[in-house]
C-alpha cells in the first residue's frame, strides 16, 4: 500500500523527532566519553583492534572499527584531514545508528502499543542513553548490538526473515552477543507458523552466527583477556559496590517492577522476548560490571513497552472502577 500525505507527513516528523533525539545522545557521549578524561586512550584501543592485538573479547569486536576506519578515508578523500576524523567517523556511525534504532524501536513497539505510547516508549530507550555513557571509555561496539536486536524484532514482526541472514553475520563481526538477535526472532516467530519450520530457520541463523563467531577466533589470535577477576569475585563485586547497585537499580528505575506487577496479562510474545534475555542478564553479572548500564540497553527493548502495557492496564482499571 503507497503511503498517504498525510502519512509521509506524519513519517517526517517522526524522523526528525528521532533524528534529534540521535543527535542529542551523540553529543552527550562527544562530552562525556569522547572528550573525556581517558579519551587518548580511545584511539590506542582502535588501532589495536584494527591491528588484530590486544584481549578478547574486545579484539574479536572488529565491526564498528573497520566501518569507522573506512569512515574516516572518505573524509580524508574529501579533504577532511584534522586530528580529530577519526573520532568523528565514530560519531557519525553513533549519529545514524542510534536514528535507526529509534525508529525500528518505535515500529516494533506499535506492534502492541499506540502511535503516541510508541512515541513514549522511544523517548524513554533514548533517554536511558545519557546515564549510559557513564563508566566506559571505548565500547563502540554497544549501539550497533543494540540496533541489530531491534532490527532482528522487527524484521521478525513483519515477516522479514530473509533479511536476518544478512543481519546476524554481519551483527556478529561487531559483538559476540549478537546471538541474542538469534533468540529474539524464535521467541516473536513462536506460534505464528510451523514449529519445525521456526525451528530449521532459527538453527541456521544460529549456525551463521557460530561461524562467524568461531571463525574470528581462527582468524584472530587474543593476547589475554579483559576479565580483570575471576568470575566469582566479579559476581562478588558487582554485589557488593553498593554505588554500583544504586546507579544500577536507578537506571532501571520503576519500569521492571512494572513489568512484573503486568506480567500476567502481558502478550505471550513479550513474555517470551524476555525469557530468551534472562541469560543475557546472567552473562551481564558474570563478565560485566554492573554500573556500566549501557550493557542494560538490550533488555530495555522488551521491558519498555511491557512495562506501558501494564501502566495502561492499570489506568484503565482505575478508570473503571471510578466509572
Amino acid at each position: 500500500m503507497n503511503a498517504t500525505p498525510s502519512s509521509k507527513r506524519y513519517l517526517f516528523w517522526l524522523f526528525l523527532l528521532y533524528a534529534g533525539l540521535a543527535a542529542t545522545m551523540t553529543l552527550l557521549h562527544t562530552e562525556h566519553v569522547t572528550y573525556g578524561r581517558r579519551g587518548p586512550l580511545r584511539m590506542e584501543r582502535h588501532e589495536q583492534i584494527l591491528d588484530h592485538e590486544g584481549d578478547a573479547p574486545w579484539i574479536y569486536r572488529v565491526g564498528t572499527p573497520m566501518a569507522a576506519n573506512a569512515v574516516s578515508e572518505v573524509q580524508e578523500a574529501l579533504g577532511v584531514v584534522d586530528d580529530f576524523r577519526d573520532e568523528r567517523s565514530y560519531l557519525i556511525l553513533r549519529f545514524f545508528t542510534l536514528m535507526f534504532t529509534f525508529l525500528a524501536f518505535h515500529a516494533v513497539c506499535q506492534h502492541w502499543l499506540t502511535h503516541s505510547e510508541a512515541i513514549t516508549a522511544t523517548v524513554l530507550l533514548a533517554g536511558l542513553h545519557g546515564p549510559a555513557t557513564a563508566h566506559y571509555y571505548f565500547q563502540p561496539d554497544s549501539p550497533a548490538d543494540l540496533l541489530a536486536w531491534v532490527l532482528a524484532a522487527w524484521l521478525t514482526l513483519t515477516k522479514r526473515d530473509m533479511w536476518l541472514f544478512a543481519l546476524i553475520p554481519l551483527a556478529a563481526i561487531n559483538r559476540e552477543t549478537a546471538v541474542f538477535a538469534v533468540g529474539i526472532h524464535l521467541a516473536l516467530r513462536w506460534g505464528e507458523e510451523p514449529i519445525g519450520r521456526t525451528l530449521a530457520r532459527t538453527a541456521a541463523l544460529g549456525a551463521l552466527w557460530a561461524a562467524v563467531f568461531l571463525g574470528l577466533r581462527q582468524l584472530i589470535e587474543d593476547q589475554g583477556h579483559a576479565l580483570e577477576h575471576s568470575l566469582i569475585e566479579n559476581v562478588r563485586i558487582n554485589f557488593t559496590s553498593p554505588d554500583w547497585m544504586i546507579y544500577f537499580f536507578a537506571f532501571l528505575g520503576g519500569l521492571p517492577w512494572l513489568m512484573i506487577e503486568g506480567w500476567p496479562k502481558l502478550p505471550a510474545a513479550l513474555k517470551r522476548w524476555f525469557a530468551v534475555l534472562v541469560p543475557y542478564i546472567v552473562l551481564v553479572v558474570l563478565y560485566g560490571r554492573v554500573r556500566e548500564v549501557r550493557l542494560m540497553l538490550p533488555v530495555m527493548t522488551v521491558i519498555i513497552p511491557a512495562a506501558l502495557l501494564a501502566l495502561r492496564d492499570i489506568r484503565e482499571a482505575s478508570e473503571n472502577a471510578e466509572s
